[in-house]
């Protein structure tokens, strides 16, 4: 347990500084862009951001996942208002059973 909190703590910790180089790398990528329009780059080479389309991505990945719930739930509800309504329609098998043999018990 010692070492997995250890392995935790470092793993971390080397999450945290990937995630600052990321940032600090996004604010140096602006900076260059920046710099490129001033000089009138093409933009092919401006519109390249791959961070950002990973992050949108990201985004649009959450948005899908939510609407699966939600399409999902609704699916679940129709499945069982199908099932209602099926069992409304099935003739009632007891009554029918019942009724013969009340007939069979007053013809002895």
């Amino acid at each position: 347990s010692t070492s997995n909190n250890h392995a935790t703590s470092r793993l971390t910790r080397d999450l945290w500084d990937t995630r600052r180089e990321m940032t600090a790398l996004q604010a140096r990528e602006t900076e260059l862009v920046a710099s490129l329009r001033r000089l009138d780059a093409p933009r092919h080479i401006l519109e390249s951001r791959p961070a950002q389309k990973f992050s949108e991505l990201e985004v649009r990945l959450a948005e899908v996942e939510n609407e699966i719930r939600r399409e999902r739930y609704k699916r679940l509800q129709a499945e069982r208002g199908l099932d209602e309504i099926e069992t409304e329609r099935r003739g009632p098998f007891v009554v029918p059973a019942l009724f013969r043999a009340f007939l069979m018990i007053s013809e002895m």
